[in-house]
């Protein structure tokens, strides 16, 4: 399975369609380098889930989403609860 992985980001790096800032936070979770993080909207997330979520708002396809997530925590909440989301 990791090989397939591996070939199919290969072809899409050779057309052009994949984003390697993206491949790399994908493959390291984003790498903290002591950046500010601002405070958690909910006490139900994870303090390294929430810094990777901002680390990875900060990617172009990405941009907005912390806004749109702290907005409608309530909805994700409900959907970190379900048993099958």
């Amino acid at each position: 399975m990791i090989f397939s992985f591996l070939l199919c980001i290969k072809l899409k790096q050779m057309e052009g369609d994949a984003d390697q800032n993206e491949f790399k936070f994908l493959l390291t979770g984003g790498v903290s380098i002591g950046e500010e993080i601002p405070p958690k909207p909910a006490d139900w997330i994870s303090d390294n889930g929430w810094a990777e979520l901002n680390r990875a708002c900060k990617l172009d396809g990405f941009k907005g989403y912390l806004d749109q997530f702290t907005a409608n925590v309530d909805v994700y909440k409900e959907l970190s609860d379900m048993p099958n989301p």
